[in-house]
């Protein structure tokens, strides 16, 4: 009696563990833009809260290398974003103003060729623009059970495990 008595404290305790914080999905992405190279970055989406991150980034145009230092994300419309690499303001995602900057439109749900602008000298000219393709290298993985959830199964095996026993024990009387 008293073993089920702790059984169903533990279970009363359980049940409100609140359940496990924001779950960090990414999704990496590899692109190619012809005569300006290819290149590899990574975006992080918060489930919970449904904001995206650029988490990494590899890229070299002309004499500079891009990584996440000197590149950024911004948001421009739902599910409208745009990558930039900046050599002087890495603040400023859509501002070409230094040599080797670069920016393209990058949206996650749908992600199709998008134009990939970006400087081959510093200054104000010249611009060259190109065709992107994108492609997800990754499909993000599902997530991980809550320890609610693992607690609940395991406490499940436990009651049907202790029903068996009784059963067999009350056969064998």
């Amino acid at each position: 009696m008293r073993k089920l008595a702790l059984a169903l404290a533990a279970t009363a305790a359980l049940s409100f563990a609140a359940p496990a914080e924001a779950a960090i999905v990414t999704s990496n992405y590899t692109f190619s833009t012809g005569a300006a190279g290819s290149g590899t970055f990574s975006v992080d989406f918060n489930t919970v809260g449904g904001t995206y991150a650029l988490s990494a980034f590899n890229y070299t145009l002309g004499s500079t290398t891009f990584n996440t230092s000197n590149t950024g994300l911004q948001q421009t419309g739902s599910f409208d974003f745009v990558i930039g690499g900046n050599t002087i303001d890495p603040a400023t995602v859509t501002s070409l103003a230094g040599a080797d900057d670069f920016v393209f439109g990058w949206a996650p749900v749908v992600f199709p060729a998008t134009n990939f602008t970006y400087y081959i000298a510093g200054g104000i000219q010249p611009v060259q623009t190109t065709s992107i393709t994108l492609a997800l290298v990754q499909t993000p993985t599902g997530g991980v059970p809550e320890p609610a959830s693992w607690a609940m199964m395991l406490l499940g095996f436990g009651a049907i495990g202790f029903a068996a026993r009784r059963r067999r024990v009350a056969a064998l009387a």
